[in-house]
């Protein structure tokens, strides 16, 4: 009885190694491939809309059922072009939103618009504040003062509606204090927030093949 107790031990001890030695392949294997390449350089994302910046804000979006989805690439590590017909791994999607959580408010159109005016208030500064979006389509002019930038803007298509309630997936630290959402009504906080690099792996993975490019989101006049 002692002996097949023995090699019962010694053959999950065997098993474990093995899934401990396999760890960083797992890690490593692909969610998904690029159809295109898809920019996650900092500058890149801190200036102007890019399909990395697409691809996370896709990810929010879906994975809320929001009408939008919005993070400020300060939120976002990556500083890599991933080339088109490239294998994406968890290691990059953690390695890209290390921290943040996603949360879900509420906003009417017209707090909507100043959330939006607050995120590309320091246009061309390259800071953190810059906004990647989805669900959202408009034209900002660069020459115009803070608050006053946007020219054009569509919600998923259609104008839009000041006095509407609409739902805005976000990244938790915009949230914060003198962040554009510190005094949204919240529907999902962090506490209760799905990890923002799990919420892009999942995307992925969901995909398969990410197609997605610059899209025309954001249109800028200098």
């Amino acid at each position: 009885m002692n002996v097949v107790k023995a090699i019962g031990h010694a053959t999950l001890a065997v098993a474990a190694a093995a899934c401990i030695a396999a760890g960083p392949a797992v890690a490593q294997s692909a969610l998904g491939t690029t159809k295109n390449a898809l920019d996650g350089n900092h500058a890149a994302l801190c200036s102007g809309e890019t399909a990395f910046g697409n691809v996370i804000a896709n990810a929010m979006k879906d994975a809320s059922g929001s009408d939008v989805a919005l993070i400020n690439c300060g939120a976002i590590k990556s500083d890599q072009t991933f080339a088109a017909a490239s294998e994406l791994t968890e290691a990059e999607t953690a390695a890209a939103l290390p921290n943040g959580k996603l949360v879900v408010v509420e906003l009417t159109g017209q707090e909507l618009l100043a959330a939006l005016e607050h995120g590309f208030g320091t246009l061309g500064q390259g800071d953190g504040r810059f906004l990647q979006v989805a669900g959202v389509r408009l034209d900002l002019d660069g020459k115009k003062p803070m608050g006053q930038r946007i020219r054009k803007i569509t919600i998923n298509g259609a104008a839009l509606q000041f006095n509407r309630s609409y739902r805005i997936a976000a990244a938790s630290e915009m949230l914060g204090v003198d962040a554009p959402l510190a005094t949204a009504k919240v529907v999902t906080g962090a506490d209760k927030g799905e990890a923002l690099a799990d919420v892009l792996s999942n995307y992925i993975r969901k995909k398969g093949i990410v197609d997605v490019k610059a899209w025309g989101r954001i249109e800028i006049t200098q």
